[in-house]
């Protein structure tokens, strides 16, 4: 897995198989054809996964309900890539991606020059928020700008475990309140 700015890519070994795309997969119709059915079976049974065969199809319509723009599915073999492009890039500027950077994500391929996209920068969505509450922002607008649509769970992962160390509320006596904003403490 790979963040950049304005996307997050995923590569696997594998392949689809023969004489198919992922196209063929996207309406459920084909159903699953897993390439180790014992493992896949273990993940079914665990209730890790809710259905065979609707992986494909499920990414597509997540993206469509979060309002992205439709996933990019690329085979250059022998991986798969699946790309997936935020609402909005992330801020610039944490740090260049560097070779190190793209070695530790993929070992087993060096990916080209086309495939790094040069200029693209590395941020972590935690590092996002902090440089986004320079100014006070409330957990619905790092929500907006982090494109997820889940207000809890944003104030669970990217604020509760940072305020008084990193981030601080602008009404502190109301924690609750629904004027509550965050800011970074520097």
């Amino acid at each position: 897995m790979a963040i950049y700015d304005d996307r997050i890519v995923f590569q696997n070994p594998g392949a689809f198989p023969l004489g198919m795309t992922w196209h063929d997969f996207v309406d459920d119709q084909i159903g699953s054809l897993p390439a180790n059915p014992t493992i896949a079976n273990v993940f079914y049974r665990r209730g890790t996964m809710e259905a065979w065969g609707r992986g494909i199809g499920l990414i597509m319509e997540s993206c469509r309900e979060q309002g992205l723009p439709a996933p990019e599915i690329r085979v250059i073999a022998p991986f798969v890539s699946l790309t997936i492009w935020f609402k909005r890039a992330l801020t610039d500027g944490v740090r260049e991606l560097s070779s190190s950077d793209v070695d530790a994500v993929t070992p087993s391929h060096t990916p080209s020059q086309n495939e790094l996209h040069p200029k693209s920068k590395f941020i972590s969505p935690q590092e996002k928020v902090f440089e986004f509450c320079r100014t006070p922002r409330s957990v619905s607008e790092i929500a907006d700008m982090l494109g997820v649509n889940d207000k809890k769970w944003v104030r669970k992962k990217y604020v509760a475990p940072f305020i008084g160390k990193k981030l601080q509320m602008t009404i502190p006596d109301k924690p609750n309140s629904q004027n509550q904003k965050y800011k970074i403490i520097e």
